[in-house]
């Protein structure tokens, strides 16, 4: 068992996948940019979160030895402050803003995680979000090919400092593969992925999601037959969000 799942030990891989879902429909139907930088900006936080607990993975409270993040409050903290931004209306920021104070509570009183953790993993997300925002006027107004270069690179570095802790690669693995995805995708393939037919964006979503929930099945449940084969995994799902979902849906645009 992963240190960083130490919290929820049962309910952490069904959370990923659900993740991988949600993050994955919004850059299939709402549009690249806002896709990628939400699932880039969710992995980081949850490589983060793996990063933080294995290398501070307790510390000592008067009453006994707790994680210092909460991986699950990091990443749902994360999600919800990245649309505050993007909110139109004062509804959708109470909204943004409810469900993880909901959850966080939630996460404490039944969970019964230990509160300096879910105060930490709140601080966290949301000074991951914090500095995305800061710095996406710099991000943007780089030239696009050094910005592609930089999120292929910077997963590279994530897996050095989690590595020899193979069993946690999977995640800047999909990092690398969503990077990777999106260069091609940008560079070479160009494709635009939103068909016009209702139907066939319901058909070529729901072939995306079935993909991803069979390859994320795969990397849960088959052997490690394969050498790094939780890096793989990772790297092979995210070219299947970024680049081969993308390619189904706008070839079925063109039909």
């Amino acid at each position: 068992m992963g240190v960083a799942t130490i919290i929820f030990p049962s309910i952490f891989p069904l959370f990923v996948l659900l993740i991988l879902i949600c993050t994955s429909l919004v850059y299939w139907t709402k549009g690249r940019r806002i896709g990628f930088q939400l699932l880039y900006l969710t992995f980081l936080s949850i490589c983060i979160s793996y990063i933080i607990l294995l290398n501070i993975p307790l510390f000592y409270t008067h009453q006994a030895y707790v994680p210092f993040t909460d991986p699950i409050v990091q990443t749902v903290v994360t999600i919800f402050l990245f649309f505050i931004p993007l909110c139109q209306s004062k509804k959708q920021i109470t909204i943004c803003l409810l469900l993880p104070i909901f959850f966080c509570i939630y996460s404490i009183v039944i969970l019964q995680a230990p509160p300096i953790s879910v105060v930490s993993g709140i601080i966290i997300g949301g000074f991951l979000v914090y500095t995305f925002y800061r710095t996406l006027d710099w991000i943007e107004g780089m030239p696009e090919r050094l910005l592609l270069l930089f999120s292929i690179i910077f997963p590279l570095f994530l897996a050095i400092i989690i590595f020899p802790n193979i069993e946690h690669l999977f995640y800047p693995g999909i990092l690398l593969g969503s990077a990777i995805g999106i260069t091609v995708e940008t560079l070479k393939v160009k494709v635009n992925n939103i068909p016009r037919s209702t139907t066939r964006m319901l058909f070529s979503v729901s072939l995306g999601t079935i993909g991803l929930i069979i390859l994320y099945l795969m990397y849960m449940y088959t052997s490690s037959f394969i050498p790094m084969q939780e890096w793989i995994s990772g790297l092979v799902i995210g070219i299947w969000v970024t680049l081969i979902v993308p390619y189904i849906l706008s070839f079925l645009k063109n039909l």
